[in-house]
Formats: structure tokens, sequence, C-alpha cells
């Protein structure tokens, strides 16, 4: 009798700890039945409890290594079968409007300023796009896009009474058009924000399928 008997009573051991039962045949409860996670420690098993000691792994440490490599070419596996179950998904606007467009509902006037109501809020981001839109009527130098100013979902443009509702015809020009570049801007952050996601994947997958392969090369070393 040597260290073997003490690697069969460790075998015994191992399965016990998953499954609560001592093998006592070939039919004995397998940790993969108890603890699929741990399914991988089954083979190591089977082998340290067979009858002939000459079967069974030559040393503890054989044992450890084999452990420890099998646990983590396993978590490897794992992660290459999740990554490629994983799908991309088509990435929705980050739109804090909800796909709705800013239309006026109400405007005043007072003191040479023309307030105007804006449901729902405009987020800074459509502010931004109706202060720089492209092509725009304006009374050039006084009222223009540039010259909003947005204080509580309202916006505040200089205008005189001969003017007032000049300025209003053109905001609400202004506002269709700032809807529209708004849309754009959504648009263009989504498909980059799916470029960059399908990039980590990619790159995510390739980094699982590199260590699945090294851990299948330690395995066969091991078990050689």
């Amino acid at each position: 009798m040597d260290h073997r008997a003490d690697i069969f009573a460790l075998g015994l051991i191992l399965n016990e700890m998953f499954t609560g039962t001592v093998p006592l045949g070939a039919d004995h409860p397998l940790v993969a039945s108890a603890t699929p996670q741990y399914g991988y420690i089954d083979e190591v098993v089977t082998r340290m409890i067979r009858h002939l000691p000459g079967d069974r792994p030559g040393s503890i440490l054989k044992i450890k290594e084999e452990l420890l490599a099998r646990g983590n070419e396993f978590v490897a596996f794992q992660k290459l079968d999740e990554a490629k179950r994983a799908v991309v998904p088509t990435l929705d606007p980050e739109d804090p409007l909800n796909s709705a467009d800013i239309d006026v509902t109400g405007c005043d006037y007072e003191a040479g300023t023309l307030t105007l109501m804006l449901k729902p809020a405009p987020p800074a981001r459509w502010m931004q796009a109706l202060q720089n839109i492209g092509t725009f009527r304006s009374y050039p130098g006084h009222s223009e896009p540039r010259r909003v100013n947005f204080v509580n979902g309202r916006a505040l443009i200089p205008a005189n009474e001969q003017t007032a509702a000049g300025v209003l015809q053109m905001f609400k020009e202004w506002v269709v058009a700032a809807n529209v570049d708004y849309r754009n801007y959504v648009k263009q952050e989504a498909e980059q924000r799916g470029i960059e996601a399908r990039r980590r994947f990619a790159e995510n997958q390739r980094r699982a399928d590199e260590k699945a392969r090294v851990m299948q090369k330690l395995r066969e070393q091991i078990t050689s």
C-alpha cells in the first residue's frame, strides 16, 4: 500500500463533498448531476478511484494540476459559449425625447423678448441643434437661432412689436429644422455605439477563443 491509496480515498471524499454519496460502484452519483459547474471533476475522480492502483493518477500534485487546468478550461469555455450566444442588440437611441418632436405650444411677449413655450422640454443637445441649424430665415443681427436662450423649457428670443409675429413664424421653422438635425444626431450616436459594442464583442470572443486553445494545449500536456 502506498500513496495511491490516499489518492483513492481523496477521490471518494471529492465525490462525497458534492453529491453527499460515497461511490460504491460504476453507477454512483456524479458531481455533474449535483453541481454542474464542477462537472469537470468527474473524469478525474473516476480515475482516482479505479480498482487497480496503477490506473490512478501518479501523484496528488498531478491531480491538483489537472483540476486547476480543467477548472480554468471550463471557465474559458463557459465564457466562450456565453460570448457566442450573446447577441449584440440593435441599440435604441439614447433619446431623452423618446422619439417625440419638440413643438411650440404657446407664446408670450414682454419688453422686447418673445417667449415661446416648448413641449416636451428640450434636452441640451436639441437646444444646440436649434442654435446651430444651417439654413434659416431670420432678422440678421437681431432675431437669429444663435441668439435664442432656453430657460426651463422655454425659448427666449429678442423681438419687438413689429417683428414678434414674424419671429414666431420663423422660430417654428427653426424648430422643424432642429428636430431633423437632432434626429440625425441621435441616429449617428446610436450607430457609433453599435460599432463600438460589436468591436468589444469581437475582441472578447477573440480572447475567449485564444484562452480556450491555450487551456486545451495545457490539458493535453498534463494528461500526456
